[in-house]
């Protein structure tokens, strides 16, 4: 994964700071009907990242949750590559807000 730069702080708490180890099960995963239901795995692994069954929408869910590593790369590279084109006015940008929680999100720091 790629390193992103500290773009702004919300409430003088520093959200978007520089990655940290990758503690998520490495990507690519990928979702596959499986038996009894949706099944989300990673390629290089043994086990499921995920299981769903009998939950409505399950194979919609099972495909975002696949794609959640992938998400989350775009989200630092976009992050990285606007704060570094716009700069300062990048850290009032309601859109960078957003990123930048979804960010700390993904990572469990939200």
């Amino acid at each position: 994964m790629s390193n992103y730069i500290k773009a702004m702080e919300v409430n003088n708490d520093p959200i978007c700071t520089v990655e940290e180890k990758m503690k998520h099960t490495p990507g690519p995963w990928k979702a596959d009907n499986w038996a009894t239901g949706w099944t989300v795995s990673a390629p290089d692994s043994h086990y499921s990242v995920c299981h769903l069954e009998d939950c409505n929408n399950a194979e919609a869910n099972a495909h975002l949750i696949a794609a959640a590593p992938d998400l989350l790369e775009a989200c630092k590279n976009l992050n990285a590559w606007v704060g570094v084109t716009l700069g300062y006015e990048y850290d009032e940008d309601p859109i960078a807000e957003k990123v930048c929680k979804a960010i700390a999100k993904a990572e469990g720091r939200e």
